[in-house]
């Protein structure tokens, strides 16, 4: 999964596996660690995206299958990313 880390706090310094990364205020920062996302949730002004659009289109039909949504017929990918928004 790729979210996008949005800091509109103060600058905060995250300690994740043992690797130190600094988000500065309103930095703007991609990432596909799992464990950084959750760390940064913990921090009031940062806001945590996640990138559906950037992915491909069999990466969202495996997301949407893992999350139990059922899918009858073939959808575009603008439609399977509406489906897994509204989840």
């Amino acid at each position: 999964m790729l979210y996008k880390i949005q800091n509109t706090g103060q600058a905060v310094d995250l300690f994740v596996d043992g690797v130190q990364y600094f988000i500065s205020r309103h930095e703007i920062k991609n990432t596909e660690n799992e464990n950084l996302v959750e760390e940064a949730k913990k921090y009031a002004g940062i806001r945590i995206i996640e990138l559906y659009e950037e992915m491909n289109y069999f990466e969202l039909l495996k997301i949407a299958r893992q999350r139990g949504i059922e899918i009858k017929k073939k959808v575009k990918k603008n439609e399977l990313v509406k489906m897994l928004r509204r989840e």
